[in-house]
């Protein structure tokens, strides 16, 4: 037996009812630190059983009734009382951080900005060169037979199939 297992079951052992009672008492001639627990607690039942017991007056459970029936009754009215008013108070609490945060943007006008529009007639007349690191597409079938994969690059074709140029 080890000491976790005699301290689990050392109730059962000291009541008389463990079955393996000589593993306990072998445990204790081995083990000193079990040995002293054993004693302790039996030293202490001593004790216990020496003390007088207490005596109460007749009228000790009416005014422990009475006195329990005036707790309950206390924290009932607190109960009832104070979580609206705590509730109240946070509510208000909440709508004063609300309003000091975001009140001066409800005050804040926004700024209209008023931009002309673009509008675009034909595409330029020059020529873009492709990006030095822009692969070119051979194999791209556009639906114009006339743009080659080199036309895809032009303005002439990011104009004619670009979105854009719906403007």
């Amino acid at each position: 037996m080890e000491c976790n297992g005699f301290l689990e079951r050392f109730s059962e052992f000291h009541d008389g009812e463990a079955t393996d009672a000589e593993a306990f008492e072998q445990h204790m001639a081995e083990c000193a630190g079990c040995r002293r627990y054993a004693d302790t607690v039996k030293r202490s039942l001593v004790l216990l059983r020496a003390v007088p017991g207490v005596v109460v007056g007749e009228d000790f459970h009416p005014r422990l009734q009475h006195r329990i029936y005036h707790i309950q009754e206390d924290l009932a009215r607190r109960r009832g009382g104070v979580s609206f008013t705590r509730l109240g108070v946070a509510f208000a609490a909440t709508i004063l951080v609300a309003l000091a945060v975001w009140g001066p943007e409800l005050v804040r006008e926004t700024p209209q900005v008023a931009l002309p529009p673009i509008v675009v007639s034909a595409p330029p007349s020059q020529r873009v060169a492709a990006p030095s690191a822009t692969v070119r597409y051979r194999s791209i079938r556009l639906l114009d037979p006339g743009l080659d994969g080199d036309d895809l690059w032009t303005t002439r074709a990011l104009y004619e199939y670009s979105a854009l140029s719906q403007r």
